[in-house]
C-alpha cells in the first residue's frame, strides 16, 4: 500500500513518510526472516526517511515529531543487533527506546535489556528487567493471550533457571 501511495503524492512530505513506512516494513520482514543485517540497513533507511519527512516544508502528510516512531526504530535496531551478537550497541538502542516507558516500545526495551543481560551472563539483572517488563504489561493491561506475555514469561523462566532458582 505504501508503494502505491509513494508514487501518487506530489508533496515531498508524503513521499518521505511513505518511504519511511516502506523501509520500516522491510525491516520487520527482514527480522522475521532472520536477516538481521538487512533489517539493520532498512532501519537506517527508515531513519533517514523520517528525518527527511520532519524537515520537509511542503504539504502536510503526517509530519510529526512522534517519539514512538524513534522508539520503534530503536527497538528494531536493538533487536537486529541482539541477533547479530553486538550486545553493547543493542543495549544503547534499547535504552534509547526505554525513554518511551509505558508504551509497547518501552516494555519491549525492558524485554530486550533482559535478553542482553541473559546473554552477558548477568542473570540477576536479566531477571530484574524481565520482571519490570512483566510489571509494565500488567499496568498496561496487555491481554493474557498476547505473544508478548509468553516471551516475557520465557525470559523470567530462563533467568530463574540460570540462577538455579527452581522453587519460584
Amino acid at each position: 500500500r505504501a508503494r502505491a501511495k509513494f508514487r501518487r503524492h506530489e508533496y515531498e512530505s508524503c513521499r518521505t513518510l511513505n518511504s519511511y513506512r516502506m523501509n520500516r516494513a522491510e525491516a520487520y520482514l527482514a527480522l522475521a526472516e532472520g536477516e538481521s543485517s538487512d533489517a539493520l540497513r532498512e532501519t537506517l533507511n527508515a531513519r533517514k526517511s523520517l528525518t527527511a519527512n520532519r524537515q520537509s516544508t511542503d504539504g502536510d502528510c503526517g509530519r510529526r515529531t512522534a517519539v514512538w516512531r524513534d522508539a520503534e526504530l530503536d527497538i528494531l535496531s536493538a533487536t537486529a543487533l541482539l541477533q547479530l551478537g553486538d550486545l553493547n550497541k543493542a543495549e544503547t538502542f534499547a535504552r534509547n527506546a526505554q525513554r518511551s516507558y509505558r508504551s509497547v516500545f518501552g516494555r519491549k526495551a525492558l524485554q530486550i535489556l533482559g535478553q542482553i543481560k541473559l546473554r552477558q551472563g548477568r542473570f540477576q539483572d536479566a531477571l530484574s528487567f524481565a520482571l519490570m517488563a512483566k510489571s509494565e504489561q500488567l499496568k498496561s493491561c496487555v491481554p493474557f493471550t498476547a505473544p508478548e506475555r509468553a516471551e516475557v514469561n520465557r525470559d523470567i523462566a530462563l533467568s530463574l533457571a540460570a540462577l538455579n532458582q527452581f522453587d519460584h
